[in-house]
Protein backbone atom coordinates (compact mmCIF):
# COMPACT_ATOMS: atom_id res chain seq x y z
CA UNK A 1 0.00 0.00 0.00
CA UNK A 2 1.96 3.15 -0.93
CA UNK A 3 2.47 5.99 1.94
CA UNK A 4 1.88 3.26 4.41
CA UNK A 5 5.05 1.01 4.61
CA UNK A 6 7.15 4.47 4.29
CA UNK A 7 5.50 6.48 6.70
CA UNK A 8 3.71 4.07 8.93
CA UNK A 9 5.83 5.49 12.37
CA UNK A 10 3.60 8.41 12.04
CA UNK A 11 1.02 6.38 13.73
CA UNK A 12 1.25 6.58 17.24
CA UNK A 13 2.56 2.90 17.97
CA UNK A 14 0.54 2.90 21.42
CA UNK A 15 -3.14 3.02 19.91
CA UNK A 16 -5.45 0.37 18.44
CA UNK A 17 -6.46 1.19 14.79
CA UNK A 18 -9.57 0.67 13.33
CA UNK A 19 -8.92 -0.16 9.57
CA UNK A 20 -11.49 1.54 6.81
CA UNK A 21 -11.31 2.73 3.45
CA UNK A 22 -13.05 3.65 -0.19
CA UNK A 23 -14.44 0.95 -2.06
CA UNK A 24 -11.52 1.31 -4.89
CA UNK A 25 -9.47 0.07 -2.15
CA UNK A 26 -10.49 -2.13 0.06
CA UNK A 27 -8.78 -4.96 -2.17
CA UNK A 28 -5.73 -3.51 -0.29
CA UNK A 29 -7.16 -3.78 2.81
CA UNK A 30 -6.17 -7.34 4.12
CA UNK A 31 -2.22 -6.93 3.16
CA UNK A 32 -2.80 -3.46 5.36
CA UNK A 33 -3.83 -4.93 8.00
CA UNK A 34 -1.19 -7.73 8.16
CA UNK A 35 1.58 -5.40 8.06
CA UNK A 36 0.13 -2.76 10.75
CA UNK A 37 0.00 -5.76 12.66
CA UNK A 38 3.58 -7.16 12.00
CA UNK A 39 4.95 -3.95 13.30
CA UNK A 40 3.15 -4.11 16.46
CA UNK A 41 -0.59 -2.19 15.62
CA UNK A 42 -3.51 -3.55 17.33
CA UNK A 43 -5.96 -3.87 14.18
CA UNK A 44 -9.91 -3.89 14.41
CA UNK A 45 -11.93 -4.16 11.36
CA UNK A 46 -13.96 -2.03 10.05
CA UNK A 47 -17.57 -3.76 9.86
CA UNK A 48 -19.83 -3.20 6.93
CA UNK A 49 -22.82 -0.03 7.60
CA UNK A 50 -26.17 -0.66 6.75
CA UNK A 51 -25.78 0.88 2.90
CA UNK A 52 -22.46 -0.85 1.97
CA UNK A 53 -21.77 -4.36 1.25
CA UNK A 54 -17.88 -5.21 1.53
CA UNK A 55 -16.04 -5.21 5.42
CA UNK A 56 -14.31 -1.70 6.38
CA UNK A 57 -16.10 0.19 3.36
CA UNK A 58 -17.15 3.75 3.53
CA UNK A 59 -19.78 5.76 0.98
CA UNK A 60 -20.36 9.50 1.17
CA UNK A 61 -23.56 8.46 2.39
CA UNK A 62 -22.50 5.53 5.15
CA UNK A 63 -19.42 5.58 7.59
CA UNK A 64 -21.33 3.06 9.26
CA UNK A 65 -18.09 0.56 8.94
CA UNK A 66 -16.30 2.99 11.94
CA UNK A 67 -18.75 4.17 13.85
CA UNK A 68 -19.92 0.44 14.34
CA UNK A 69 -16.51 -0.28 15.30
CA UNK A 70 -15.50 3.33 16.66
CA UNK A 71 -15.72 2.02 20.80
CA UNK A 72 -13.27 -0.70 19.96
CA UNK A 73 -10.66 1.99 18.53
CA UNK A 74 -8.48 4.75 19.74
CA UNK A 75 -7.44 5.98 15.90
CA UNK A 76 -8.46 4.93 12.63
CA UNK A 77 -6.57 4.65 9.69
CA UNK A 78 -8.27 5.10 6.13
CA UNK A 79 -7.24 3.86 2.94
CA UNK A 80 -7.85 6.43 0.28
CA UNK A 81 -7.54 9.91 -0.42
CA UNK A 82 -9.56 13.49 -0.37
CA UNK A 83 -10.84 14.93 2.47
CA UNK A 84 -14.64 13.99 2.16
CA UNK A 85 -14.32 10.67 3.28
CA UNK A 86 -12.13 10.61 6.41
CA UNK A 87 -14.19 13.88 7.13
CA UNK A 88 -17.03 11.22 7.14
CA UNK A 89 -14.71 9.17 9.69
CA UNK A 90 -13.88 11.82 11.67
CA UNK A 91 -17.59 12.09 12.99
CA UNK A 92 -17.07 8.86 15.48
CA UNK A 93 -14.76 11.43 17.58
CA UNK A 94 -11.72 9.83 16.33
CA UNK A 95 -8.48 10.69 14.59
CA UNK A 96 -8.11 9.17 11.53
CA UNK A 97 -4.62 8.29 9.93
CA UNK A 98 -5.22 8.84 5.82
CA UNK A 99 -2.69 6.63 3.81
CA UNK A 100 -2.99 8.41 0.43
CA UNK A 101 -1.91 6.21 -2.12
CA UNK A 102 -1.24 9.06 -4.57
CA UNK A 103 0.21 11.37 -2.65
CA UNK A 104 2.37 8.50 -0.85
CA UNK A 105 2.17 9.92 2.77
CA UNK A 106 -0.17 9.96 5.71
CA UNK A 107 -1.65 13.03 7.10
CA UNK A 108 -4.33 13.60 9.90
CA UNK A 109 -8.08 14.09 9.78
CA UNK A 110 -8.93 15.41 12.95
CA UNK A 111 -11.57 14.24 15.40
CA UNK A 112 -14.79 15.76 14.73
CA UNK A 113 -18.33 15.70 16.82
CA UNK A 114 -21.66 15.29 16.00
CA UNK A 115 -23.28 16.72 18.61
CA UNK A 116 -23.59 20.22 17.54
CA UNK A 117 -25.28 19.16 14.64
CA UNK A 118 -27.61 16.44 16.20
CA UNK A 119 -28.74 19.49 18.37
CA UNK A 120 -29.67 22.03 15.62
CA UNK A 121 -31.74 18.94 13.79
CA UNK A 122 -33.69 17.98 17.53
CA UNK A 123 -34.50 21.50 17.99
CA UNK A 124 -35.69 21.59 14.18
CA UNK A 125 -37.92 18.38 14.50
CA UNK A 126 -39.02 20.27 18.13
CA UNK A 127 -40.02 23.34 16.08
CA UNK A 128 -41.96 21.10 13.45
CA UNK A 129 -43.15 18.53 15.91
CA UNK A 130 -46.84 19.60 15.71
CA UNK A 131 -46.81 20.23 12.00
CA UNK A 132 -49.50 16.90 11.11
CA UNK A 133 -47.79 16.20 7.05
CA UNK A 134 -44.01 15.29 7.25
CA UNK A 135 -42.20 14.34 4.35
CA UNK A 136 -39.44 11.42 4.10
CA UNK A 137 -37.05 11.33 0.73
CA UNK A 138 -34.88 8.77 -0.06
CA UNK A 139 -33.01 8.05 -3.65
CA UNK A 140 -33.49 5.47 -6.22
CA UNK A 141 -30.00 5.09 -6.81
CA UNK A 142 -27.74 1.91 -5.77
CA UNK A 143 -26.37 2.69 -2.69
CA UNK A 144 -28.20 5.32 -1.05
CA UNK A 145 -31.53 3.47 -1.56
CA UNK A 146 -32.42 3.22 2.15
CA UNK A 147 -36.08 1.22 2.77
CA UNK A 148 -35.34 0.04 5.96
CA UNK A 149 -34.68 3.62 7.13
CA UNK A 150 -37.74 4.66 5.83
CA UNK A 151 -39.50 1.98 6.85
CA UNK A 152 -38.37 2.66 10.62
CA UNK A 153 -38.99 6.78 10.38
CA UNK A 154 -42.26 5.98 9.29
CA UNK A 155 -43.55 3.85 11.66
CA UNK A 156 -42.30 6.46 14.84
CA UNK A 157 -44.55 9.14 12.68
CA UNK A 158 -47.19 7.05 12.16
CA UNK A 159 -47.14 6.70 16.35
CA UNK A 160 -47.28 10.25 17.00
CA UNK A 161 -50.29 10.79 14.45
CA UNK A 162 -48.79 12.20 11.57
CA UNK A 163 -49.82 11.82 7.75
CA UNK A 164 -46.20 10.76 6.16
CA UNK A 165 -45.26 11.16 2.70
CA UNK A 166 -42.32 8.77 1.13
CA UNK A 167 -40.81 10.19 -1.91
CA UNK A 168 -38.05 7.96 -3.85
CA UNK A 169 -36.16 9.95 -6.31
CA UNK A 170 -33.11 9.72 -8.45
CA UNK A 171 -31.88 12.85 -7.66
CA UNK A 172 -33.51 14.92 -4.86
CA UNK A 173 -33.74 18.90 -5.07
CA UNK A 174 -35.29 21.18 -2.64
CA UNK A 175 -37.79 22.94 -5.72
CA UNK A 176 -39.35 19.06 -6.38
CA UNK A 177 -41.03 19.01 -2.77
CA UNK A 178 -41.96 22.71 -2.45
CA UNK A 179 -46.14 22.13 -3.66
CA UNK A 180 -47.16 19.44 -1.59
CA UNK A 181 -47.60 21.57 1.89
CA UNK A 182 -44.91 19.68 3.54
CA UNK A 183 -43.01 21.79 5.49
CA UNK A 184 -40.14 19.24 6.97
CA UNK A 185 -39.12 16.14 5.58
CA UNK A 186 -36.84 13.07 6.83
CA UNK A 187 -33.84 12.44 4.69
CA UNK A 188 -33.27 9.24 4.52
CA UNK A 189 -30.67 9.11 1.26
CA UNK A 190 -26.95 10.84 1.44
CA UNK A 191 -26.76 13.50 3.96
CA UNK A 192 -25.40 15.43 1.25
CA UNK A 193 -28.32 15.68 -0.64
CA UNK A 194 -30.16 17.87 1.50
CA UNK A 195 -27.25 20.24 2.66
CA UNK A 196 -28.33 23.28 -0.09
CA UNK A 197 -31.81 23.30 0.95
CA UNK A 198 -33.03 26.84 1.90
CA UNK A 199 -36.42 27.08 2.31
CA UNK A 200 -37.71 23.65 3.53
CA UNK A 201 -36.39 22.00 7.11
CA UNK A 202 -34.98 18.47 7.08
CA UNK A 203 -33.21 16.52 9.70
CA UNK A 204 -31.94 12.89 10.20
CA UNK A 205 -33.77 9.72 10.91
CA UNK A 206 -31.91 9.74 14.36
CA UNK A 207 -33.05 13.52 15.32
CA UNK A 208 -36.69 11.77 15.09
CA UNK A 209 -35.78 10.37 18.60
CA UNK A 210 -36.46 14.18 19.66
CA UNK A 211 -40.28 13.15 19.30
CA UNK A 212 -39.58 10.79 21.90
CA UNK A 213 -37.89 12.43 24.24
CA UNK A 214 -40.61 14.94 24.20
CA UNK A 215 -43.25 12.39 25.32
CA UNK A 216 -41.36 10.93 27.85
CA UNK A 217 -40.17 14.74 29.73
Amino acid sequence: MGGLKENYEEIDKEETVGLVGVTQYMDRAEKAREFLEEKGYEVVEGKTGLRTTEVGQVLGCDAGAAHNISHKVDAFVFLGSGHFHPSQVSETGKKVYVVDPYEKHIWIEPPNSLEDEMRVEYARVLKHKDKKKWGIVTSSKKGQNYMQAVKIAREKLEKQGKEVYVFVEDRIFESDYKGYGIDIFVNCACPRMTKDWQDLAFVSPKALDALDDEIED
